[in-house]
């Protein structure tokens, strides 16, 4: 006799007696299924796909990092923002890189993004942390602001203190 447990694409037989068949293999194949299952959950402050509205030019807070359980981050993000009279569309995708100096207790930032550009070569995002909190700054990119469809999609995956 056994019984099917199924965790995401596995389908593992289990024996249901200390007579049946060898139990190693259904075994070891729930283990690497769980593992597999929870490496997909994520950690504790990582940030799950969210799409949220995204300001005109005021400050944003984007995701809380505690230096005294996150070592590092991987912000990814997309945003498009619309203007209005006269009709301007702006789209930016990117990383931002956090890392945190346990030395200084402090976050340095690395910006890479790809998309449109200010005439300075800038992006039109800039991101800073306050304390341990991740904010973006938008850059008012001109004409009427249409806040109901200027959004920003963005998730993040971070690297735990390790004991």
């Amino acid at each position: 006799m056994s019984v099917k447990v199924i965790i995401g694409s596995y389908v593992i037989t289990f024996p249901t007696s200390g007579t049946d068949a060898n139990w190693a293999e259904p075994v070891s194949e729930f283990a690497v299924a769980v593992e597999e299952k929870l490496a997909q959950v994520g950690l504790p402050y990582d940030i799950s796909p969210q799409v949220s509205p995204i300001s005109k030019d005021s400050v944003q807070n984007l995701g809380n990092f505690p230096g005294s359980e996150v070592r590092g981050f991987t912000f990814t993000y997309s945003t498009y923002r619309l203007a209005t009279s006269p009709v301007i569309s702006k789209i930016e995708t990117g990383t931002v890189i956090g890392v945190y100096n346990e030395t200084t207790s402090a976050w340095t930032l690395e910006h890479e993004f790809a998309g449109d550009k200010q005439a300075n070569g800038g992006a039109y995002l800039s991101f800073d942390m306050s304390q341990d909190t991740l904010q973006v700054t938008p850059v008012d990119i001109g004409g009427t602001y249409d806040s109901i469809n200027s959004t920003i999609s963005y998730s993040a995956k971070t690297v735990p203190v390790s004991n």
